[in-house]
C-alpha cells in the first residue's frame, strides 16, 4: 500500500463476514491511492502536481489538506508538505556522480525553498490550487496515517472488535480477541533488526518517524525528513513513536516532531493533550511525554 509493505490482522467468528469485511477494506484503498498516490501516472495528486491545480476535488483530498493545513499551522510550518520540490532536488542531487557531499549548490536550494510553502496553496471544496508555478505536493506523511484509519472505519461498520491495522502506520480496533492489548515492537532506528521495546496497544493508533528510513546520502546526513524552512542543522533525533487517537493525527505529529529542534517538542505537544511522544535521541537517551511504558 502507497509502496510499503501492509498488514492487516482480523479476528471475527464468522469468516464470511471477515473476508467480506476485508474485500471492502481493499476496495477503499484502491480509491485512496487513486488519489493519494506519487507514484501512479493518473493520482489526483499527480494530476495536481503535473498541472498546478486540481478541480473536481474528492472529499477525500479536501479533508486530508483541510487538516495538513491544521498540523502546518499547529507546527510553525514544520509540518508541510509542499516539500515535494525539495524532495526532489536532494534525490537528483545525491543520484548524480561525484554528488557534493554537503549538499545541493546555496542557490539551487534558494531557488527552490521559493517554491516551498503550504500557506501558497488554496484550498476549497471545489478546487485546489497552487499560487506559483514549480509547486509540488507529498504526502507521504501524513496518507499512510489517513488510510489507516479510513481501513479502521470500514472494519468497525463490518462489526469487528478485535483488529490490527499496519498500513506504514498502526491502528487497534479492541483489544486483541484475548482481551489483552496488542503488543508493537519498535525497532531502533540505526539496527530495525533490534528493538527499542515492545508497546501495549488498544483502541489507539501508533506512528514512528525516523530518518534511517530514506537517506540521500551514505553518511545519512540527508534524509526524507526535510525542513521546509531550509535549516541545515545537525538533528540529534533518530526517532520519533507517536501515540494518538487517530493515525493521521500521529503520523503528521511524528514527522513534525522528527524534524524540529527538541526544544519545540513541549510547545506542540501541547496543542495535543490526547497524544503522546516518544522521542529517541542518536545518543540513545529518550524522552518520553505521556507515552506509555514498554512491556
Amino acid at each position: 500500500m502507497l509502496g510499503a509493505e501492509a498488514r492487516l490482522v482480523l479476528h471475527h467468528q464468522n469468516p464470511r463476514r471477515a473476508k467480506a469485511a476485508l474485500a471492502a477494506v481493499l476496495t477503499r484503498v484502491t480509491v485512496l491511492e487513486n488519489i493519494f498516490s506519487l507514484m501512479r501516472p493518473d493520482s489526483d495528486l499527480v494530476r495536481l502536481n503535473t498541472h498546478g491545480h486540481l478541480s473536481p476535488v474528492s472529499r477525500d483530498m479536501h479533508d486530508i489538506l483541510v487538516f495538513a493545513k491544521k498540523m502546518h499551522r499547529l507546527t510553525g510550518g514544520v509540518f508541510d508538505p509542499s516539500i515535494q520540490p525539495l524532495f526532489r532536488l536532494y534525490a537528483d542531487h545525491f543520484a548524480a556522480q561525484n554528488a557534493d557531499p554537503a549538499g545541493p549548490p546555496k542557490a539551487a536550494l534558494a531557488r527552490i525553498l521559493a517554491q516551498v510553502g503550504f500557506d501558497k496553496v488554496d484550498i476549497s471544496k471545489t478546487h485546489i490550487a497552487f499560487a506559483q508555478s514549480g509547486m509540488a505536493l507529498s504526502l507521504n506523511g501524513i496518507a499512510q496515517g489517513y488510510i489507516t484509519d479510513a481501513a479502521h472505519r470500514v472494519l468497525a461498520t463490518y462489526g469487528l472488535k478485535h483488529a490490527l491495522v499496519n498500513f506504514g502506520e498502526y491502528r487497534a480496533l479492541g483489544p486483541r480477541p484475548s482481551g489483552q492489548f496488542w503488543r508493537i515492537g519498535l525497532a531502533q532506528a540505526d539496527a530495525p533488526w533490534r528493538l527499542l521495546g515492545v508497546v501495549p496497544v488498544q483502541g489507539r493508533a501508533l506512528a514512528t518517524s525516523a530518518g534511517a528510513g530514506t537517506q540521500f546520502d551514505a553518511a545519512g546526513r540527508f534524509t526524507h525528513l526535510i525542513n521546509p524552512h531550509g535549516t541545515d542543522q545537525p538533528n540529534p533525533v533518530a526517532s520519533v513513536s507517536v501515540m494518538a487517537p487517530s493515525a493521521v493525527l500521529a503520523d503528521a505529529l511524528s514527522t513534525a516532531l522528527a524534524i524540529m529542534p527538541i526544544s519545540k517538542h513541549q510547545q506542540v505537544l501541547a496543542h495535543f493533550p490526547t497524544a503522546g511522544a516518544l522521542i529517541t535521541k542518536k545518543d540513545g537517551d529518550q524522552i518520553r511525554v505521556n507515552f506509555p511504558d514498554f512491556l
